[in-house]
């Protein structure tokens, strides 16, 4: 089942949820983090984050409920690498595939996109089906992560 999820960029207001989310013990694990997230620290990411003009970061609600969030940090001229969360409670439900959709559509609003993508711990299999479903083919393979990509027109986003 698909949900409609509405996506803005972060503000100062999800500090306090974004650095529930990164601690929990589910995504700790699925990100490779081992300790807890110190508050303090969490808040000096943030504001890090909110600042660097390299990196977007929209949140994805539905029905007022943050359900996860989805991270493009530039590397190159319009080639972004994505970084999905989706909250525990919501993996599986159908969130996911329309929350980075409306973001990718978000992002291409304000950035001239080109090129997506992703690596995926292998480990975390939803996330490899979540790029699939949202349109990412295969790139390279490693032993531990498989790399998904998208390249973007402006005519795949509008009616040219």
């Amino acid at each position: 089942m698909s949900h409609n999820v509405a996506v803005r960029e972060i503000i100062l207001d999800d500090r306090k949820s974004v650095m529930e989310w990164r601690d929990d013990p589910v995504m700790r694990k699925i990100f490779g983090e081992n300790k807890s997230v110190d508050w303090e620290k969490h808040c000096e990411w943030f504001e890090k984050i909110k600042g660097d003009n390299k990196r977007i970061i929209c949140v994805g609600s539905s029905n007022t409920i943050r359900v996860g969030l989805v991270r493009f940090d530039e590397h190159a001229d319009g080639e972004y690498e994505i970084t999905i969360y989706i909250r525990p409670p919501y993996c599986g439900k159908g969130y996911a595939v329309p929350m980075l959709k409306e973001s990718i559509a978000y992002l291409s609003n304000i950035r001239d996109v080109k090129k997506l993508f992703a690596g995926v711990r292998k480990i975390n299999d939803c996330s490899g089906r979540i790029f699939e479903e949202a349109g990412f083919s295969h790139g390279e393979k490693n032993d531990t992560n498989v790399n998904y990509e998208l390249h973007l027109h402006k005519c795949d986003l509008v009616q040219c």
